[in-house]
């Protein structure tokens, strides 16, 4: 943003030195990335009047023009065809040095003496634009000095016309002029204005910023009779106000107005365009005017626009709308996007006589929203998008409207409509002073704190460590009490925030839930094989669909304010598809053989808030390293990490239950993983659905365990047995059961055998397909048996295990191969 020095100071007074200001402004988080001196003399140049003018008689395109240069009559060779007898126009005299550093000599031009030049703003380096000769007000006096001439053209606006109250004088005459260029972040909008930044210097400097006076002159006339104003999406429009002002005369603005604007980065329209604009860049609050006669019915609706609807906007595009934009409308048709841009067909143009001026209060969602759908970003969207004074609407109509009463005429109709369903309330903050200094390192003072945070117009009440602090409407961005502890920081000034170099022994600092060691699951997961990958908590709203095909877990997801883009709009509800585009992204290139986990944070909504939810998420696709018995990742090499972790952790009373209705995992190849009767995670393969809309090729299997449920639970003591003393036997059998038979279901029926010399089970083998019938499958078993007493003997082991096998041919319906 640019800030003109000498519009700043008719606010406050900032001193001479810009470079000094500039510092106080960066050193407390307003960042002036630079500063741009500018400068412009008039010295030697004049007023005259055009007395006669005739054509050249060596030159068809100039002109010999005959001026009253008060004291004198000269005759002045110009190229412009414009100029008119009687018009007021400056001459610069011999030895005057124009901008760019043309110095005026007397000189003959085709044969005809020419004693100075007629001179257009543009030569003079009053603007930027325009090529025609300057023309200066009806009532100046010929031959006094042009500084003179421009020193008092608004009295009533409190600037002059070359641009400020309070000017640095030139060194040969004129003025210069400091642009701060102000790197913002985006949640300072209150310093997006020029006196939002003379309110943020005076709480620095300790110098009050001064406001002028706003004081209209209405007519009879109520502007009720002209408009009516209805607000149908009270949650997208909090507020919105209307001024009637009828029989204006749309004009070139004055020299001041355009050059501020041109200072600002903004070209100038028209007298009540740029009007509109100048207050925008004042008060931060965007303006629009309409062509009164072009708003048919008499009516203002705020409404959302509806599919297919399109509207002419005022850069000549025609938008065409899906339904989810705001919209400004009449009783027939749209007539702006609302926060945007205006449209075309109700713009304020040369004939306009009567304009509906309007100040709203845009939900900064919504103006985002449009604003990224149709790549438009201008100085109205970038001010609403990150918040304005909902405060401050009525104030800055009523400056436009005296303005504009002020520069084209016009009556104002009496009265003011503000339509405002949605009230502004006061933000009550708990502080305690103390905190200040807790969280600084420095000791600073109760009575300084709250003198700091009064300095910023903050409301203080209570005493002691109970205080309330109400922040002014135009912070939006002040919400939690470390929000003030940054602010007294700022005022106190960073740089009095000693360097402390760090002191204490090396420790390590493990984040706990409850009883379990992230730190610990973390390294125990890096020792299996995984790797560890940190994804961002923001995603796309459109993660959310891909993960649940079906549609059928709708929830509410958490909207960010401020989204860095659409992809990171929202909170992340699970980990899940951050580390599914992790595969992507690597599987695209040619890596897939990927073990990936993340531990973090996952939102939900809940009752008007949200709860933060810390879980473990580890996947798995592609072939193994090292290879074992089976070649590609399965679900089962998941399931065994899964345990592993689990047994870590004490816990030895977990079970799997098959489900089908977890919306991202294949409905046969899915379970639910539970602890003493507590769901705490799922295990599967991802659903073919969800593979394809991450453009997955290879199958990928999850689990996914929520690491404050477990936390809180009560894990089984860690028993210790002595080191056996006597060998093991071991003996494999295969068996032949019915696909829907799980290994745990096997598992089951041998424990409760409670066999003494049974050891351990483990699956050692599991194939269906060529060979084996339809509707089974064959799975391989290793028994081990071992007694603490003695060495078991063939006829002890055999005993044991057809006991096993018989009752696994009876229970489990199995086929011993």
């Amino acid at each position: 943003m640019k800030v003109s020095v000498d519009w700043l100071k008719d606010y406050i007074d900032a001193g001479e030195d810009a470079d000094a200001s500039a510092h106080v402004l960066t050193m407390a988080g307003i960042e002036v990335e630079g500063v741009d001196y500018s400068s412009f003399s008039i010295d030697k140049v004049i007023a005259v009047k055009i007395m006669d003018a005739e054509a050249h008689p060596n030159a068809d395109k100039l002109r010999i023009c005959t001026v009253d240069a008060g004291t004198e009559t000269l005759k002045i060779v110009c190229g412009d065809p414009s100029v008119n007898v009687g018009d007021l126009v400056p001459l610069a005299l011999p030895g005057a040095i124009l901008a760019g550093g043309l110095k005026i000599k007397k000189s003959k031009i085709r044969g005809v003496e020419s004693p100075g030049m007629l001179c257009a703003e543009k030569e003079l380096g009053l603007t930027e634009e325009g090529s025609g000769v300057m023309l200066l007000p009806d009532d100046t006096t010929p031959g006094i000095a042009l500084e003179e001439a421009l020193s008092d053209l608004s009295p009533s606006l409190m600037v002059s016309a070359s641009g400020g109250a309070k000017k640095a004088q030139g060194r040969n005459g004129g003025y210069s002029d400091a642009i701060f260029e102000v790197g913002l972040t985006p949640n300072r909008s209150d310093c997006l204005s020029i006196y939002g930044i003379a309110r943020e210097l005076g709480a620095l400097t300790g110098k009050v910023p001064v406001f002028p006076e706003i004081s209209l002159r209405e007519g009879a006339r109520p502007v009720g009779e002209d408009i009516s104003v209805e607000i149908k999406e009270a949650k997208l429009c909090h507020r919105y106000a209307a001024r009637v002002i009828k029989g204006i005369t749309v004009k070139p603005s004055p020299l001041w107005l355009r050059r501020r604007l041109e200072a600002s980065g903004i070209r100038a329209i028209n007298s009540i365009v740029d009007i509109t604009n100048y207050v925008m860049l004042e008060l931060g609050q965007p303006l629009h005017a309409f062509d009164l006669e072009k708003v048919n019915g008499g009516k203002i609706i705020v409404r959302k626009a509806k599919a297919g609807e399109t509207l002419q906007t005022l850069d000549g595009v025609q938008r065409s709308f899906s339904g989810e934009e705001l919209l400004i409308c009449d009783e027939e048709a749209p007539l702006a996007l609302a926060g945007v841009m205006g449209g075309e067909l109700s713009a304020v143009s040369e004939a306009t006589v009567d304009i509906l001026l309007e100040s709203a209060y845009f939900a900064p969602v919504t103006v985002r929203k449009t604003s990224k759908r149709f790549g438009l970003h201008t100085e109205s969207s970038h001010r609403f998008e990150r918040g304005i004074d909902i405060q401050g609407v009525a104030r800055a109509i009523d400056r436009a409207a005296m303005l504009i009463s002020e520069l084209a005429g016009g009556e104002l109709s009496s009265g003011l409509i503000d339509s405002y369903p949605v009230t502004y309330s006061d933000k009550v903050i708990s502080f305690r002073p103390s905190r200040c200094s807790e969280m600084l390192g420095i000791e600073i003072s109760d009575d300084d704190v709250l003198a700091y945070l009064k300095k910023l117009g903050m409301q203080i009440s209570g005493s002691g460590s109970d205080i309330s602090v109400i922040p002014p409407s135009y912070r939006v961005d002040i919400e939690r009490e470390i929000d003030l502890v940054e602010e007294v920081a700022r005022l106190k000034g960073y740089d009095s925030i000693p360097a402390v170099p760090l002191s204490g022994g090396m420790s390590e600092h493990l984040q706990e839930r409850a009883n379990i060691s992230v730190h610990g699951l973390q390294s125990h997961m890096a020792a299996l094989g995984y790797n560890e990958v940190i994804n961002y908590v923001f995603q796309s709203p459109d993660e959310k669909g891909k993960l649940d095909p079906s549609g059928s877990h709708a929830g509410k997801q958490i909207e960010i304010l401020n989204p860095i883009s659409e992809e990171m709009s929202v909170m992340r509800q699970s980990l899940v598809p951050g580390l599914l585009q992790t595969i992507s992204m690597n599987c695209n290139r040619q890596n897939r053989d990927l073990r990936l986990f993340e531990v973090g944070k996952v939102f939900s909504a809940l009752r008007g808030s949200y709860e933060e939810n810390l879980r473990l998420t580890a996947i798995a696709t592609g072939e193994k390293v090292p290879v074992l018995w089976r070649k590609e990742s399965s679900v089962l090499d998941l399931k065994g990490c899964l345990e592993n972790l689990l047994d870590l952790l004490g816990f030895n009373g977990y079970t799997f239950e098959n489900r089908r209705d977890i919306p991202y995992l294949h409905p046969g190849i899915a379970a639910a993983v539970f602890i003493g009767g507590e769901k705490v995670g799922t295990i599967g393969e991802l659903h073919p659905l969800v593979q394809e809309n991450f453009d997955i090729e290879n199958k990928v299997y999850v689990f996914d365990l929520d690491l404050d449920k477990i936390g809180r639970l009560d894990k089984g003591k860690y028993s210790f047995k002595d080191i056996p003393s006597y060998p093991s036997v071991e003996r494999d059998v295969a068996l032949l059961v019915d696909k829907h038979v799980s290994l745990a279901e096997l598992t089951t029926y041998i424990n409760g055998l409670k066999l003494v010399l049974l050891e351990g089970v483990d699956v050692f083998d599991l194939f269906e397909g060529k060979g084996i019938d339809p509707g089974k499958k064959s799975i391989g078993l290793r028994l081990r048996y071992r007694s603490h007493d003695r060495t078991l003997a063939d006829e002890d082991v055999r005993k044991v295990h057809d006991s096993i096998l018989s009752s696994l041919v009876e229970k489990a319906g199995a086929v011993i191969r």
